[in-house]
């Protein structure tokens, strides 16, 4: 199998993602994602919450989230479905406290809460699901670690994306708006993070 690099991946997508009437979809479903700015903005908000630190920058947030902008102004779609713990780790927690509330504004965010909804594990990883609306769909597999570090992407092949699409498709229409969901369990979940 060959994999991918993150710029590669990025060239994909680009390639795939960039018209009106694109889709691209996003299935999240690691307990924690090891990649160096969001670690170091996961241990800027541990300690935040532990009193021992300033809030968190999130700037590279808020400039991820004016590239949404700009897409959804020019008819692009962004869908993601994030998986989420029973117990969150502190990797999702921090995730739904300041990164997804800034992503949602722009971009259709949907969560899966272990314990609360129920489960569709058709698969057992991280994907995407490129619909251009003109041109053939693309599954790109996702490879991590056990830890969590990016290995590598994988073309999945036209005659495999089946599974990918059902459980999209399932996974979207049983998933909660993250915003909705999120200001029924915020109170709750920080207080045990």
């Amino acid at each position: 199998m060959t994999l991918l690099d993150g710029g590669e991946l990025s060239n994909l997508l680009g390639a795939s993602f960039a018209q009106p009437g694109d889709q691209l979809f996003r299935m999240e479903r690691l307990p924690q994602y090891t990649v160096p700015g969001q670690t170091e903005v996961r241990e800027q908000w541990l300690a935040w919450r532990a009193g021992s630190g300033p809030r968190p920058d999130t700037t590279g947030i808020e400039t991820w989230a004016e590239k949404l902008a700009d897409e959804a102004c020019r008819g692009m779609v962004r869908r993601r479905v994030r998986v989420l713990s029973e117990v969150l780790t502190a990797d999702e927690a921090q995730s739904c406290d300041i990164a997804l509330p800034v992503i949602a504004r722009h971009q259709w965010t949907r969560v899966l809460h272990r314990g609360e909804h129920t489960s569709v594990d058709v698969l057992d990883h991280d994907y995407w699901v490129v619909q251009p609306a003109h041109g053939e769909v693309k599954v790109v597999r996702m490879v991590y670690s056990d830890g969590g570090e990016f290995e590598g992407a994988e073309i999945v092949p036209g005659d495999r994306i089946e599974p990918y699409l059902r459980e999209m498709r399932l996974a979207w229409s049983i998933a909660e708006d993250f915003s909705a969901w999120w200001s029924r369990n915020r109170a709750q979940i920080l207080s045990v993070a």
